[in-house]
């Protein structure tokens, strides 16, 4: 069987092009054992609001010098409340907000409590999944127990999870050392992200690159109109 995964860090309340990867493999791995990194979509995302789009972050503690894994970063102090009334805030008069709003407020109450952002981040990409009707399965890359560094990590990932196919964002084209999955006879494939059609926002200019709360908030069940491969 040809067999095609995919390995991405977690990220806070991706946006489309994220779930369209896990919609387009057999396997999923969230790669929540790697080194956390400032100013990046880990711990933040953007929502649209009518005059642009403003970010949303979970506060973590970060040290350069001590540097944490995702999965073990902290949270420092609250954030659910504020993020949720700035979410009712911006979306209340979407056309989905009461289909989507409840069991989203319900996905974060749950994590209220939880003080570790791999924890989080990856309990409510599991919700949003759910949300879209994926039912890839999502492994972790901490209980994979991988070794070595960017593309040597990759790679024995990929052949513990008998991948035949590695399917990666087109953003590792900048490292990725092809020629080891070569040998290795595993096919390597880039993820397009052209060609998103557009649909109705709160405002304009048109912005594809926020989470994909907007795309749920204002197009609901017809959300896979607007994606790729969620169906």
């Amino acid at each position: 069987m040809s067999r095609k995964i995919a390995i991405i860090q977690p990220c806070y309340i991706p946006w489309k092009g994220y779930f369209d990867i896990i919609a387009n493999v057999d396997e999923f791995v969230i790669f929540d054992d790697v080194d956390f990194v400032r100013r990046t979509w880990y711990n933040r995302n953007r929502i649209k609001r009518e005059d642009g789009s403003r970010w949303l972050t979970i506060p973590v503690s970060y040290s350069q010098t001590a540097p944490t894994l995702i999965k073990d970063t902290p949270i420092h102090g609250g954030w659910v409340d504020e993020h949720l009334d700035i979410i009712r805030t911006y979306y209340h008069k979407a056309p989905y907000f009461g289909h989507v709003f409840p069991g989203l407020e319900a996905a974060y109450e749950s994590v209220r409590e939880t003080n570790r952002l791999g924890e989080v981040t990856t309990h409510l990409i599991q919700y949003l999944c759910s949300t879209l009707g994926l039912t890839t399965p999502l492994i972790r890359a901490s209980t994979l127990g991988a070794k070595g560094k960017k593309t040597d990590r990759l790679l024995e990932i990929c052949k513990k999870r008998k991948a035949k196919t590695y399917l990666s964002g087109p953003a590792a084209q900048a490292y990725f050392e092809t020629e080891k999955f070569k040998s290795a006879n595993i096919t390597v494939e880039w993820m397009d992200y052209s060609g998103y059609p557009e649909y109705k926002q709160l405002g304009l200019p048109f912005e594809h690159h926020v989470s994909i709360l907007d795309l749920l908030f204002m197009t609901g069940e017809n959300a896979h109109n607007y994606m790729k491969h969620v169906k």
